[in-house]
C-alpha cells in the first residue's frame, strides 16, 4: 500500500482531508483505533480564473505529525477526556500540523484501565503488540 501512496497526487487526491476523524486498522488479530486530525490550509483554486486562495483543505506540503500517547487510565470517554485536557488538536491545527491520538487497549486486571505494552510494562491487554500498532498507525497517516 505504501508504494501506491507514494505515487498518489496528494495535491488533488490527498489521503486525508482536513478535519478530525476516527480511524481503525488491524494489527495482528486486533482491531485498533486512533483519531487523526488533519489541519486546514489555504488551497489554490483548481479552476480558471485562479485566485491566490479559494478554499481550504489539507496542507499541500509535508507537515509535522504530533502523536499523543495517553497514559494508563480509565477516564471515560477516554479520547474526549485526553483531548480536552491536552488541547493537542487545537495546538497542532494552529501550527498547521497533523495530530494523532491512538487509543490503548483495556487491561484485564485492576480497574480495567486503557494503556500500552512496551519494554516490560504491561498497561494494556495481554499479547497486544503496541509497537506494531504505532508503526502501522504512523504509516497510515502519511
Amino acid at each position: 500500500m505504501l508504494s501506491a501512496l507514494a505515487t498518489a497526487d496528494v495535491c488533488t487526491s490527498p489521503l486525508h482531508w482536513s478535519g478530525a476523524k476516527n480511524l481503525s486498522l488491524t494489527v495482528g488479530n486486533t482491531t485498533r483505533q486512533f483519531r487523526l486530525s488533519t489541519p486546514f490550509a489555504e488551497r489554490p483554486c483548481l479552476h480558471k480564473p485562479a485566485t491566490p486562495a479559494c478554499g481550504v483543505g489539507p496542507p499541500l506540503q509535508p507537515s509535522p505529525l504530533v502523536i499523543y500517547w495517553h497514559g494508563c487510565n480509565g477516564h471515560m470517554p477516554l479520547l474526549d477526556y485526553n483531548l480536552q485536557i491536552s488541547k493537542l488538536e487545537e495546538e497542532a491545527n494552529s501550527r498547521g500540523w497533523f495530530a494523532m491520538t491512538p487509543i490503548g487497549t483495556r487491561m484485564s486486571f485492576g480497574n480495567g484501565e486503557f494503556g500500552w505494552n512496551s519494554d516490560g510494562i504491561t498497561c494494556g491487554a495481554e499479547g497486544v503488540d503496541d509497537v506494531a500498532f504505532a508503526e502501522d498507525a504512523n504509516a497510515s497517516s502519511r
